[in-house]
């Protein structure tokens, strides 16, 4: 081991505040590279001292209840700080990825008449089963699911002819904002000669469709 270990092991063990210990590293290591520079060797020193144990026990005979309280706190309250920062970016990122609704009439990204737009539109297009042109206006991912192959299997858990469409219902309307990303969410139940059938469709800012349910 050498003086620079020994020195620092007692120090790290010593109750006292941060100016105290750097005083009493000093000092140790003056007075045990004195005796060195006479021809004494580090091992003897160490053994002659003591410990690191008892060496720092000696320095902590002299503290006071006072000072051992102030120093076992100012040490709990530093262990704190991370702890509570680390929690605080735990929160934070959690808040950031937890979806966050508003109302369309809030939003600064979409408007209540082009979402509703939209939700007609794609909803037509899908009664025609123009699959190519719901493709055109929606993101890479939901491209690969809007095909006969895949809707065809949807319209069959509701009714195998659902007949012309005779109602449209009320358009409730929300922006959801998450990880920075804003997203239009709407829902609309439509009736239909031999069914009901209830649209839950999602844009991207750039009014992309982003999402398709039904219900």
């Amino acid at each position: 081991m050498t003086e620079q270990k020994y020195v620092d092991a007692i120090v790290k063990k010593v109750i006292a505040t941060d100016a105290r210990k750097k005083d009493i590293r000093e000092q140790l290591l003056c007075d045990i590279r004195a005796r060195m520079e006479r021809g004494d060797a580090a091992e003897e020193i160490f053994a002659q001292m003591g410990t690191v144990q008892e060496v720092a026990d000696g320095f902590n005979e002299s503290v006071t209840p006072a000072e051992r309280k102030r120093y076992f706190c100012r040490k709990r309250f530093k262990i704190a700080i991370p702890i509570v920062l680390a929690a605080a970016a735990l929160i934070y990122l959690i808040y950031w990825q937890i979806p966050k609704g508003r109302a369309i009439e809030d939003s600064k990204t979409f408007t209540k008449e082009q979402v509703e737009s939209a939700m007609i539109e794609t909803v037509t297009l899908f009664e025609q089963e123009d699959y190519a042109a719901m493709q055109k206006n929606a993101t890479a991912q939901m491209q690969s699911v809007l095909n006969k192959s895949s809707m065809d299997e949807v319209k069959k858990l509701f009714h195998e002819n659902w007949g012309e469409r005779t109602q449209v219902g009320v358009f409730y309307i929300q922006e959801v904002v998450q990880k920075n990303m804003h997203m239009a969410v709407g829902q609309v139940t439509v009736t239909y000669e031999n069914t009901v059938v209830t649209y839950t469709l999602m844009y991207e800012e750039d009014m992309r469709l982003c999402g398709f349910y039904v219900k």
